[in-house]
């Protein structure tokens, strides 16, 4: 029996956006207007004054609402991070992870050695 039976009450309506509230793009354009409207206060009181004449009145207020909300936080320091490189053999055994490692070490010492050697130049010879 595909559908709903005629006669019979829907659904409650369950979840969702309730009717009537405002959608994201209305709520961000009331957002943009209380901050242009807070600013236009704050310019009221005095601007830069008014908060000095507020933040040294209210020193620990000051400091633990706007300028740490504004002040990044102090790095954590990594205690578990390893000392040296960090290498990831996406689970190969370690004789093959030392195998590679080591054709890449004979590899750059044969590269370094063709480096130092020096080049033989003929001279041309006069006709």
């Amino acid at each position: 029996m595909p559908g709903k039976l005629p006669g019979t009450p829907h659904a409650r309506k369950v979840g969702g956006r309730q009717r009537g509230s405002l959608d994201k793009g209305q709520r961000t354009v009331i957002t943009a207007q209380m901050a242009a409207d807070i600013l236009d206060v704050y310019n009221l009181l005095g601007g830069p004054a008014f908060l000095y004449q507020w933040a040294k009145e209210n020193q620990s207020a000051f400091v633990n609402g706007p300028l740490a909300r504004l002040m990044p936080s102090a790095p954590k320091p990594d205690d578990e991070a390893p000392a040296g490189p960090v290498f990831n053999f996406n689970g190969i055994d370690t004789f093959e992870a030392a195998r590679r490692i080591a054709f890449v070490l004979a590899a750059g010492a044969h590269a370094q050695q063709e480096l130092e050697q020096p080049v033989a130049v003929q001279e041309k010879p006069d006709d």
